[in-house]
């Protein structure tokens, strides 16, 4: 299991401000399935950036309990964790049928892919389960948001997640002698290249639009979800522009939504050793938990609580305190509104 950490903040106009967010999420984790689920790109969404519908498929009674410091199976660490599950449901339908037979048909139910995420409101922490299929997070920022309503005129209240950085490796690339390839895998529903490169000049924009546009639209006709696009140095070929290519790379958003992965291989200048870089990951706090594979949510839930307590120490309970003094939020500025929107 890969989770990424956030921290996580209800803004009143982009300001951050000091609210639990265990309050949010206990009004919505008791609401009916219907009023959990939000189709984002409607009117009661905050920012119409897609076309999913989300769910809180599903919570943990909030249960408090420790064990000389460690973690307990099917408690929270603390009294104001909260762990949900949170997913989307897949806008295309993939097909079944029994191999060796003729009948090939779309599934009846509707796919739903959603990744456990433990709430810290205490310290204004987020841990999401990273998954290839799963939510982004920035569809979890406005599924949260989308029951928040303000009563008070131009005031917006919204959740906005900021994530926690390491390091970026990126700057070995560019004192490389030798980059070996660059692969880049992308989503093609809903891709736009001024996502993921907002600012291309004018003579690599061409470029890439060669490049990417036409290899979309082959993947799109052969009804393929995915494009990948890759770059490789033959050992009997000149070296590649690594200033070119680096100055693209740098221009690169790594959190487009439709970006999967951007690897680059090259000569570490450091080691003298092949060394591999993901784009996509590079400078985010991004630990892993070893664990036998599984999809049972409470097993998850007690996954990732072990993780924070018993595996990282609580390594990053006061890093929200880097964003200096929070704005006390007036809860009476707002409701949480849970209804029926589908």
């Amino acid at each position: 299991m890969k989770i990424q950490y956030f921290n996580v903040f209800l803004c009143r106009n982009g300001e951050k401000t000091n609210y639990d967010l265990s309050k949010l999420i206990d009004i919505i984790r008791v609401s009916s399935p219907i009023e959990r689920t939000v189709k984002l790109g409607i009117e009661r969404t905050v920012k119409l950036g897609s076309q999913h519908t989300m769910f809180m498929n599903n919570s943990r009674i909030p249960l408090h309990h420790v064990t000389n410091g460690s973690s307990l199976e099917g408690y929270e660490y603390l009294p104001r964790n909260r762990t949900v599950w949170i997913g989307k449901y897949r806008s295309e339908k993939p097909y079944e049928g029994k191999i060796g037979e003729e009948e090939i048909k779309q599934i009846d139910g509707d796919l739903f892919e959603p990744s456990v995420c433990l709430v810290i409101p205490t310290s204004h922490l987020f841990l999401m389960e990273r998954k290839f299929l799963g939510p982004s997070i920035n569809q979890i920022g406005e599924y949260l948001s989308s029951f928040i309503k303000s009563k008070v005129p131009n005031v917006k209240y919204s959740v906005k997640f900021e994530p926690l950085k390491t390091d970026s490796l990126k700057p070995l690339i560019e004192a490389s002698e030798s980059i070996k390839s660059i692969v880049i895998q992308i989503k093609n529903e809903g891709f736009q290249l001024s996502n993921l490169f907002p600012n291309i000049n004018d003579s690599n924009k061409t470029l890439l639009e060669k490049l990417f546009g036409n290899m979309i639209e082959v993947s799109e006709e052969l009804d393929i979800n995915t494009t990948t696009v890759a770059f490789k140095k033959s050992w009997y070929k000149r070296e590649m522009d690594i200033e070119r290519i680096y100055r693209i790379l740098n221009l690169l958003n790594s959190e487009d939504d439709n970006l999967i992965s951007a690897k680059v291989e090259f000569l570490n200048p450091e080691t003298h050793e092949p060394s591999e870089i993901d784009l996509k990951k590079d400078g985010f706090y991004i630990q892993e938990k070893t664990s036998s594979k599984t999809d049972d949510f409470e097993k998850l839930a007690n996954l990732m609580t072990s993780h924070y307590y018993d595996d990282q120490y609580r390594i990053k309970d006061v890093h929200y305190l880097s964003f200096g003094s929070l704005l006390s939020v007036d809860e009476s500025e707002f409701d949480i509104v849970t209804e029926n929107s589908i």
